[in-house]
Parts: C-alpha cells; sequence; structure tokens
C-alpha cells in the first residue's frame, strides 16, 4: 500500500466496471444487515418467545456477512494486485521512455559521427584532386622540358653549321648580322644595341629584346611573335609584312616606323608611342592600344575588330577604309580624322554618318 500512496493511485480506480459493482452490492448488503440487527433487537425485548428463531436469522445474517466479507477481502486483494501491476507497467513504461530517449541520442550522436566522416573524406578528396593536379603539372612540366632539350638540340646543331660557314667564309653580311642577333637573344641580352642592322627574315620567335635599341633597324618579313620588346627603340625601323603576333611593344617607341601589311594581331601596344607611323594595311584584331599614340598615323585600310584604343591620341589620323567593328574608343581624341568608307564600331559606314564615327562608337 506504500508503494500505491507513493504513485498517490486509488485503488477502485483500477478495477473493471463488473467489479466495482460487486464490491458497491456488497457493501449495501452490509448495511442492510446492521439494519435488521438493530431492528430484531427491538423486537426481542417484546417478544422473547421468538428469539430461536431470530437467532438463527442472525446466525444466516452473521454467515452471510462472513461469506460477504470474504468476498471483499478477495476484491480487495484483487485490486491490490492490479494496482501493484499497474505501477509495474507504469515503471516499465518510464523505463520505456528513458531508453527511447537514450536511444534518440545515440542516433544523434551517430549521424553527428556521420557528418564528421563526411567531412573528413571531402577533406581527402580535395587532397586527391590537388596531388592529381600536380601530377599533371609535374608532367606538362617534363613535356616542356623534353621540347626544351630538343630545342636545344636543334640550336646546337645550327650553331655548328654557322660556324662552318664563318669558317668557310660563306656568310653574307645580312647573315652574319641574323647569327649575332640570335646568339644575342639566345644569352637573353635585353638592352642590346642593334642600331641599323639588317635582319630581314629572321626567325625571333619568342626573343627577349627588352629595352632593345633599334632604331632604323630593317625587321621587314622577320617572325618575332610572342617576342617581348617592351621599351624597345624602334624609331624609323622598317617592320613590313612582319609577323608580330602577341608581341608585347608596351611603352615601345614606333614614330615614323614602317609596320605596314604587318599582323599585330592581339599585341600589346599600350602606352606606345606611334605617331606618324604607317599602319596601314595590319591587322590589329584584338590589340591592346590602351593610351597609345596615334597622332598622324596611317591606318587606312587596317583591320581594328575590337581591338582597345580607349583614352588614346587619334589627332590627324588617317581610318580611310578602315574597320573598326566593335573596336572600343571610348575616351579617345579624334581630332580631324579622316573618315572615309570607315566601318564604325557599330558597324555603321561613316559615308552614312556626315563623314564621321564619332556619334556611331
Amino acid at each position: 500500500m506504500e508503494l500505491l500512496k507513493t504513485w498517490n493511485i486509488n485503488p477502485k480506480s483500477y478495477l473493471s466496471p463488473a467489479l466495482a459493482q460487486s464490491m458497491n452490492k456488497a457493501h449495501a448488503f452490509v448495511f442492510a444487515l446492521m439494519m435488521m440487527t438493530v431492528s430484531f433487537s427491538g423486537c426481542l425485548g417484546e417478544d422473547e418467545s421468538d428469539s430461536s428463531e431470530l437467532e438463527e436469522k442472525i446466525s444466516d445474517l452473521e454467515y452471510q456477512l462472513g461469506q460477504q466479507s470474504q468476498t471483499i477481502s478477495e476484491l480487495d486483494s484483487i485490486m491490490l494486485n492490479r494496482t501493484i501491476s499497474k505501477v509495474k507497467l507504469l515503471q516499465e513504461l518510464s523505463e520505456l521512455n528513458q531508453t527511447n530517449d537514450n536511444l534518440v541520442l545515440l542516433v544523434e550522436s551517430l549521424n553527428l559521427t556521420i557528418e564528421e566522416r563526411g567531412l573528413v573524406i571531402s577533406s581527402y578528396m580535395l587532397l586527391i584532386n590537388s596531388l592529381n593536379a600536380e601530377m599533371e603539372n609535374c608532367s606538362s612540366n617534363v613535356s616542356d622540358l623534353e621540347y626544351q632539350i630538343i630545342f636545344e638540340q636543334e640550336y646546337q646543331v645550327t650553331l655548328l653549321r654557322q660556324i662552318e660557314n664563318l669558317q668557310e667564309g660563306n656568310l653574307s653580311e645580312s647573315e652574319l648580322n641574323s647569327m649575332l642577333i640570335q646568339a644575342a637573344i639566345y644569352n637573353n641580352y635585353s638592352g642590346i644595341n642593334l642600331n641599323q642592322f639588317d635582319l630581314r627574315n629572321s626567325n625571333l620567335v619568342g626573343a627577349n629584346l627588352e629595352y632593345a635599341n633599334l632604331p632604323g633597324t630593317n625587321l621587314s618579313g622577320a617572325n618575332l611573335q610572342l617576342s617581348n620588346l617592351k621599351y624597345a627603340d624602334l624609331r624609323g625601323s622598317d617592320i613590313t609584312f612582319a609577323n608580330l603576333y602577341a608581341v608585347n611593344l608596351r611603352e615601345a617607341n614606333l614614330e615614323y616606323a614602317d609596320l605596314s601589311n604587318s599582323s599585330l594581331q592581339d599585341a600589346s601596344l599600350s602606352e606606345a608611342k606611334l605617331n606618324y607611323a604607317d599602319l596601314s594595311s595590319t591587322n590589329l584584331r584584338y590589340a591592346d592600344m590602351y593610351l597609345s599614340s596615334l597622332i598622324g598615323a596611317d591606318l587606312s585600310n587596317s583591320r581594328l575588330l575590337s581591338a582597345d584604343i580607349f583614352n588614346s591620341d587619334l589627332t590627324d589620323a588617317n581610318l580611310t577604309n578602315a574597320d573598326l567593328t566593335a573596336a572600343d574608343l571610348s575616351g579617345s581624341i579624334l581630332t580631324n580624322i579622316i573618315w572615309d568608307n570607315t566601318i564604325c564600331p557599330d558597324r555603321s559606314n561613316s559615308d552614312d554618318n556626315a563623314n564621321t564615327c564619332e556619334f556611331n562608337l
């Protein structure tokens, strides 16, 4: 019963409706029996002749009372057992709830562990990708070295032939000059002085001629693609029909130079001096001519598609028959330009725009 008090349980609340009704009838029967006993006590005082009959009835009632008390005791025992069972069930339910909470925590812990493992796996994958990239880079470097070795071997053969020609005296002045310039380039002589050298048709691919002094030099037909001529002095030089693809001529001095019929596609000419230079029939597609000076330059018949010429000075420039499709001339000085059959940046024709492209940029 102490356990029932602890859980604050009313024993009758756990009886079935039929059992509770039986107990209520038993209590009613006991109450009726007590009332009859009182009545019989009064009757005995008046008529002693019926005492034996009353005693017999009392004895029967007492027997029935004993049977009913036994029934009540049995019912109380059943109620107690059921209540104890209910308490045990409540305890088990509480333990199950606690176990369920522990399982939830365990699942959350396992999920967290899975997330941590995912992070570790991701970091390892990144490391593997990085190592693969390094391996590819190493493979690329090996290929570059192999190419360099082949180049060195070929150059060595060329030098041996030139030595033989020198010994036999079979070199012209032009060939001798070309040999000298190639030797200088091979040794990476930036700032070399080649004033008025004859370097026609020379192969100067990738040459480093930064700060080179080349005024009046003949570079007609030379292959200068990918070469570095930054800050070079090329004033008055003959660079006609030359290959100047992607050449670096930043801040170079090309005043009065003749670059007609040359290819300057993708060349860098930003801040270069091209005053009065001949750029007629040149390919300047995608060329970078930012902040360049083109005062009086001849750009007739040139192709300047998508060229960057913004913030440049084109005063007195000749753009007859030039193609400026998609070129950027914003911020540039366009004073006294010759616009004649010029394709403007917006693809219109200067002849249809009052002989100008100033309003069709």
